[in-house]
């Protein structure tokens, strides 16, 4: 064989052993391929389940977001807001005619807290409004500790609100009107008591002062028992009837040691005259007396 051929019959063996190489390293790589491809269709699968359950969930949540808003109508929100008049509960809000507010339109208030959270402030009634700016007044019985739980700062206002709610602040307002009476009655009574008490102290110190004496009256030309007191009047003409009673006892004694030397004496005059008609001499037969 000519050399040539020798060299040509080696290439070709080296090309057909290259050729074995790089077929194998070709399948290998075709298989991991395949191996990748099988997987991210697994995957897009997986993604296009996922995604046709979110977008269930999502058309269910959004049938449930419009059922939900359908009664809560028109809202604005944020709008900034302050209380105008603490007394009456007047707010001053940044909403007008230009976002289609109206006199006399009825708006629900909500107030937004530090945490995030809104607090239903109620219901109120626009009174005056112009292209920018309106004044609301509440449309319940409102008190005058009321405003103090009402922030300045965002406010949301709505049309409309679900009937359970204002049914629900009736149902308060309504337990607020029977408490406030309830108070009222009992401050009254409170009043009438506090009257009488006084009245009854008024009384027992005119009755004390009856007794005891009244320090105001001394020096005024009055009865004793009404300077002094019945008490100490009484007292001083126990002590002076007690004194009168010693004395006239005092005075028993001594007349009825009067008495009793005056019996002593005549009894003694008695005796001394009858010894003296016993010792006399008779005269002329008649016997002195």
């Amino acid at each position: 064989m000519h050399v040539s051929g020798k060299i040509f019959a080696f290439l070709t063996v080296l090309c057909g052993i290259g050729a074995l190489v790089m077929s194998s390293k070709a399948i290998q790589v075709r298989t991991r391929w395949m191996e990748v491809v099988q997987k991210r269709e697994a995957e897009v699968k997986k993604n296009d389940e996922d995604i046709a359950a979110r977008e269930a969930k999502l058309n269910l949540t959004t049938g449930e977001l419009r059922r939900t808003l359908l009664p809560w109508d028109r809202y604005w929100s944020p709008v900034p807001a302050a209380v105008a008049n603490p007394a009456t509960g007047e707010l001053q809000a940044n909403i007008g005619t230009s976002a289609g507010v109206k006199e006399n339109m009825q708006l629900h208030a909500f107030a937004k807290l530090a945490d995030g959270s809104f607090l239903y402030a109620g219901p109120f009634q626009v009174k005056r409004v112009n292209e920018a700016t309106c004044n609301l007044e509440p449309d319940w019985r409102y008190r005058d500790s009321e405003g103090a739980n009402w922030p300045r700062g965002e406010w949301r206002f709505r049309t409309v609100v679900p009937a359970q709610y204002p049914l629900r602040f009736t149902q308060f307002e309504s337990e607020f009107i029977r408490a406030d009476q309830l108070f009222a009655e009992r401050t009254n009574e409170l009043a009438r008591q506090q009257t009488l008490l006084q009245m009854a102290q008024e009384h027992l110190a005119l009755r004390i002062g009856e007794i005891n004496g009244f320090d105001d009256l001394k020096g005024r030309t009055l009865p004793p028992e009404m300077i002094d007191g019945y008490l100490t009047t009484l007292v001083s003409d126990e002590e002076a009837r007690n004194t009168l009673l010693v004395e006239v006892d005092s005075l028993r004694r001594q007349l009825l040691d009067t008495n009793n030397q005056i019996s002593s004496l005549l009894e003694e005059n008695s005796q001394l005259q009858q010894a003296l008609e016993a010792a006399a001499p008779v005269t002329d037969g008649l016997t002195r007396n």
